[in-house]
């Protein structure tokens, strides 16, 4: 018997090798453009984080179309889940500023997970230089650099720089302990939502069988003598039984058998 889940699983592997090069080309591109950490570490563990938000979102998407009947619902919840997650992915709404009654959200968001991980793993030990010193400016001039600080979230007085760690934790509450958590967490989103999907494909029927039948009633033929057209005309029943099965046969009988084959045991060829 024919079990759905079977085709939730084999998405896995038959549909991994051409997503893995997608991400690895949109890594290269988005990595090494920007002028990111140079660094082999940096870009394998951003390869890393890439690769299983696109494994997580990818089969966030595929519960959300196993569940719906139609490609339209599908659509329209996929969308509204989708700006709700990257609203509250950390980057337009930082966690400190989050409205209170709707912050938990991101504790159901592998988006979020996803940003802060790539945040640790980019500002992590970074030196950052300092442009523009409080005070500064006319009448500034011999101010000592103990006096002065950085206008960057982080900073600390008398530096003219700002450590990555430090402006990650001011700025958007990230620390650096927590990037491998966030990413185990997002791998066991990944799992779960296969697991949900594998689960709902084999025991949710949304599609029931169906489409056209043509059936044949017994006993009944269409009123075909209307009309005395000999190039079109149609033999009636009892010439049509007369042809096939001679003159002694019981019409009624031959109709109310209940085999629907007329032939058996025919030899061919």
């Amino acid at each position: 018997m024919y079990h759905l889940s079977a085709e939730a699983l084999q998405e896995i592997i038959t549909e991994f090798p051409t997503k893995f090069i997608a991400v690895v080309i949109l890594a290269l591109t988005t990595y090494w453009m920007p002028n990111l950490r140079h660094t082999a570490g940096g870009f394998f563990m951003y390869l890393l984080f890439l690769l299983t938000i696109q494994q997580c979102m990818s089969f966030t998407f595929k519960c959300v179309a196993t569940v719906t009947k139609d490609g339209t619902t599908a659509h329209a919840i996929g969308g509204l889940w989708v700006l709700m997650m990257c609203v509250y992915a950390g980057f337009v709404l930082p966690l400190t500023q989050m409205h209170h009654w709707i912050k938990w959200i991101h504790y159901l968001n592998p988006m979020f997970y996803c940003f802060y991980s790539l945040m640790g793993n980019e500002f992590h030990r970074r030196h950052m230089d300092c442009y523009h010193l409080i005070p500064s400016g006319p009448g500034y001039e011999n101010t000592s650099l103990s006096n002065q600080i950085c206008d960057i979230a982080g900073s600390v007085a008398g530096r003219d720089w700002v450590l990555g760690d430090d402006y990650l934790y001011k700025a958007f509450d990230i620390k650096w302990h927590n990037v491998w958590k966030y990413w185990g967490i997002n791998l066991c989103w990944t799992v779960g939502y296969i697991g949900l999907n594998v689960f709902m494909s084999e025991y949710i029927k949304n599609v029931e069988g169906g489409g056209d039948l043509l059936l044949f009633k017994r006993g009944c033929l269409p009123d075909t003598s209307a009309g005395e057209d000999w190039d079109g005309k149609v033999a009636t029943r009892d010439e049509m039984m007369l042809a096939l099965n001679g003159p002694d046969a019981d019409l009624e009988e031959i109709i109310a058998t209940a085999d629907i084959f007329s032939y058996y045991d025919r030899p061919y060829g």
